[in-house]
């Protein structure tokens, strides 16, 4: 989907381009009709863009299943449940791995968390001497890492729900939810 997003601002830049071109030579009435047409496919993407961000995007979480943001894998292997005073800790053991052929890539920006029914987030906490969660990872590497939950005991229906933390190229994406601060992934626990 990134080929399309970049295809879309090419063109926009040669749209553009072509009717500054035109106004400068005093073809008015083409030039305004090209920005027009332009106007009317940056207001489609936009609708396109938002109407599906604003889709919920749930599954299952199925153990073992790579879920993939770009280069940058995770799958969950195991969870866990232990009972706690007042609430119940959740415990998430997950494969981190990289699909890059070079450079580095890490999911520094990327907030993982889980929510319930009433739209409530719990924050992980990093497990002690574990690898962090936003580590980098090298070409084709993969980790093993885990993040506990702490919720209380009145939560129904959980989700593992992870989002970027900044506007970012891939915000534009169509099927992004960033720009409305929607999780881009959200895997209910079973």
């Amino acid at each position: 989907m990134s080929i399309l997003l970049l295809a879309l601002c090419i063109a926009s830049l040669v749209a553009l381009a072509t009717a500054a071109n035109l106004c400068l030579r005093h073809k008015f009435f083409p030039a305004g009709r090209l920005a027009v047409r332009w106007a009317f496919c940056a207001v489609a993407y936009a609708a396109i863009l938002a109407v599906s961000a604003l889709w919920p995007h749930t599954a299952i979480l199925r153990t073992g299943v790579l879920y993939c943001d770009d280069d940058v894998c995770m799958s969950v292997d195991r969870v866990s449940a232990t009972p706690e005073p007042g609430g119940t800790s959740y415990r998430f053991c997950m494969h981190l791995s990289s699909l890059a052929n070079h450079g580095p890539r890490s999911t520094k920006g990327a907030t993982v968390y889980l929510t319930d029914a009433r739209n409530r987030r719990f924050p992980a906490s990093q497990d002690p001497g574990g690898i962090p969660f936003g580590t980098a990872l090298n070409p084709r590497q993969s980790v093993n890492t885990s993040l506990t939950f702490h919720v209380p005991s009145d939560v129904r229906a959980l989700s593992l729900a992870a989002y970027t933390d900044r506007i970012q190229y891939a915000s534009f994406i169509i099927g992004s939810g960033d720009l409305f601060g929607k999780p881009s992934l959200q895997l209910r626990l079973p």
